[in-house]
């Protein structure tokens, strides 16, 4: 008798050990919010700068918010000449200024904290540019536009804009990014494809997405040289491996039983991060481990823009609350689930299969009053 009670106390042991294994699984991300300024309305892009600090830029009345990651506060710019624009395009460089695109006003601008000064770049053109996306390496400024990859040298700011045209009119380039190499990666929104401008040989290059009408608009690179975008259309993931030349497409699989719906995308190292709006959480896709998993924010959150800054630190704007979040998380993030198995140029289906939930077992409450019930039973046997 005494050594079933033995093996009975052993496994009533096991249970709350397991039960505290779980419930250090369930809090493997933590998510701070930060609420912005009251007059905060229509943020038209976002961006995250070298030292870590999150700036926003609001298209009426047109300004510059910037969180100060060290302190937690907000301060704002005014950008001046700049009334009516909607601003799609936010970059700041490595001196501090803050680099914006107007994309219904046709121009772009610079902004100097230090000097509280707007500069305005208007294009000198017979239609208008559309300018969505905008980079700045050294002396030159990266525009991407309707149908081209623009280059403007600062050092002669009276020189006209560098076109570098892609192949079709009105493809509207809707997002640009360095490669390791300095090359110039792009999605066209309207014309289904992915692009590069090789800066070494002066030319562009452009592949069509497998999957037609994808109207992909936005895209990150990966640390290995793999570029994902967001298929607004089909609502999935597309890969574009700009060092084998080759696409996988991942149709959204139900997480945590709900599917998910796209907005932007982020990459840390290998890791891909997309925010679903509709369903107020962030999503991780882990390509090497092929698994998907969710990490929830506020009901009315809204995740739109996501970035990432040197630390790995995701940062979201929430639309619905008006917030901007910070999401960490620890290596043990995320439950197994089956992702597609992608190919070099077809779509896989959409899977039914559901992130598995942690099994619910005793709590203490429970454990500590079987254990006294067996103490009490055990005393009465002697």
């Amino acid at each position: 008798m005494r050594w079933a009670l033995v093996v009975l106390f052993a496994l009533v042991l096991a249970i709350a050990l397991s039960t505290v294994a779980t419930a250090a699984n369930d809090n493997a991300y933590t998510v701070r919010e930060y609420s912005l300024p009251a007059n905060v309305t229509d943020i038209g892009a976002m961006t995250v700068d070298a030292a870590g600090n999150v700036w926003l830029i609001q298209d009426e009345p047109a300004v510059l918010y910037k969180f100060t990651r060290s302190n937690g506060t907000f301060s704002n710019d005014t950008i001046e000449g700049f009334r009516g624009a909607h601003f799609t395009g936010l970059t700041v460089d490595d001196r501090g200024l803050a680099w914006f695109t107007d994309i219904t006003g046709s121009r772009f601008g610079a902004y100097s904290e230090a000097n509280d000064h707007t500069s305005t770049f208007d294009f000198e053109s017979w239609s208008a540019m559309a300018p969505s996306s905008i980079l700045r390496e050294g002396d030159t400024v990266w525009i991407g536009c309707k149908e081209e990859v623009g280059e403007y040298d600062l050092r002669f700011p009276d020189e006209p804009l560098v076109d570098h045209f892609v192949y079709n009119w009105d493809s509207y380039l809707s997002d640009i990014h360095f490669d390791r190499f300095e090359n110039i990666w792009f999605v066209e929104n309207a014309k289904n494809k992915v692009g590069v401008y090789w800066h070494t040989y002066d030319k562009v290059s452009e592949y069509i997405i497998p999957t037609e009408a994808a109207y992909p608009t936005c895209l990150s690179i990966d640390g290995r040289g793999r570029m994902w975008f967001v298929e607004s259309a089909p609502d999935q993931l597309g890969m574009f491996d700009t060092e084998v030349f080759n696409f996988s497409e991942y149709a959204m699989p139900p997480i945590d039983g709900t599917k998910p719906v796209l907005s932007h995308v982020a990459t840390v190292g290998d890791r891909v991060w997309l925010t679903d709006m509709k369903n107020g959480r962030v999503l991780a896709f882990y390509p090497s481990e092929g698994r998907f998993a969710a990490a929830a924010l506020a009901a009315d959150a809204e995740p739109t823009f996501i970035s990432a800054d040197s630390n790995g630190t995701l940062w979201i704007y929430e639309a619905g609350s008006n917030k901007l979040a910070s999401l960490d998380v620890s290596e043990q993030f995320g439950q197994p689930t089956t992702a597609p198995t992608p190919g070099t140029t077809t779509t896989p289906g959409p899977t039914t299969t559901v992130t598995p939930r942690p099994t619910k077992t005793p709590g203490f409450v429970f454990i500590i009053a079987l254990a006294a019930l067996l103490a009490a039973f055990y005393i009465k046997q002697k």
